[in-house]
């Protein structure tokens, strides 16, 4: 069967369809594009909300520390560091290992 003759595809004509199939992958590359920005998007997003949940964590550790340091400064012993390290806080201590003085 033969095709009509405006239908025939020159070197000037894409064809009647062919436009119509450009525009459509274009459109499709776009909507990709556009997909793949919202993607990098929520990535980075969940990225930077894990990297600061770690440095509030970190400076809790940090606060935590500073308040045992002060603590320990002023000759008490903190009582969460006594049961975290399982320190007996009524040892006998000799006269060279006492731990403040």
């Amino acid at each position: 069967m033969k095709r009509p003759i405006s239908a025939a595809v020159t070197p000037g004509n894409i064809g009647p369809t062919g436009t119509s199939t450009v525009n459509s992958r274009s459109s499709e590359s776009a909507k990709d594009c556009r997909k793949r920005k919202t993607l990098r998007i929520q990535y980075l997003a969940e990225s930077v909300r894990l990297r600061e949940l770690t440095v509030l964590k970190m400076k809790r550790d940090i606060d935590k520390l500073l308040e045992i340091c002060r603590q320990l400064d002023e000759g008490q012993w903190p009582e969460d560091l006594v049961n975290e390290v399982d320190i007996n806080a009524d040892m006998e201590w000799s006269e060279n290992a006492k731990p403040f003085g």
